[in-house]
C-alpha cells in the first residue's frame, strides 16, 4: 500500500474511533456497507469521490484531513511519554539538574541556534541592554556625595 492510501486508512480508523463509531454505524452514515468501511481501513479498497465526501460529512473532518500522514507525529508522542515516565520517577533535584542540563545540550547544538522553535526563542528572556548602558555603569564615578 502507497503511503498515501496508509495515512487514509490509520486516519479513517482514527477518525472513526474518536467518535466513538462501529463500522457498521459509519457504513450507515456513509451509505456503504460494514465490508466495504473495513476494506477502506485495511487499505485494500481506495475511496471514490463520493465516498470520500461522505466520509468527511460523518467524521466532521475536511476530506484532505484523511490524507495527512502522522506517523512522525506518532513516534514523538511516544517518545514524549517515555520521557516523561522517566521523569516521573526522578527526585525534584534530579529535574532541576536534568533541565539545567537539556539547557546546556541544546544551547551548544547548532541546528538550534535559531529560529522559532530553538530552546533559545522559547526561553524567556530577560529586557535587552544596550551597550551604552553597560558602559554607563561600568564608568560611572564615585561622586563626592557618597560614603
Amino acid at each position: 500500500m502507497a503511503a498515501l492510501g496508509q495515512a487514509f486508512a490509520r486516519n479513517l480508523v482514527f477518525h472513526r474511533s474518536r467518535l466513538g463509531l462501529s463500522r457498521a454505524g459509519l457504513a450507515r452514515e456513509i451509505g456503504r456497507s460494514p465490508s466495504h468501511v473495513r476494506l477502506l481501513e485495511r487499505g485494500e479498497r481506495e475511496p471514490d469521490l463520493g465516498t470520500l465526501e461522505a466520509l468527511s460529512a460523518a467524521l466532521g473532518v475536511p476530506v484532505g484531513e484523511l490524507f495527512v500522514d502522522r506517523a512522525d507525529d506518532d513516534s514523538r508522542d511516544r517518545s514524549t511519554e517515555e520521557l516523561l515516565e522517566l521523569l516521573r520517577a526522578r527526585p525534584d533535584g534530579d529535574l532541576r539538574l536534568l533541565i539545567r542540563l537539556a539547557h546546556a545540550v541544546f544551547d551548544a547544538s547548532p541546528r538550534n541556534e535559531t529560529g522559532p522553535d530553538s530552546p533559545r526563542a522559547r526561553r524567556p528572556r530577560s529586557e535587552p541592554t544596550t551597550g551604552a548602558e553597560h558602559r554607563g555603569r561600568r564608568n560611572r564615578r564615585p561622586t563626592g556625595d557618597s560614603p
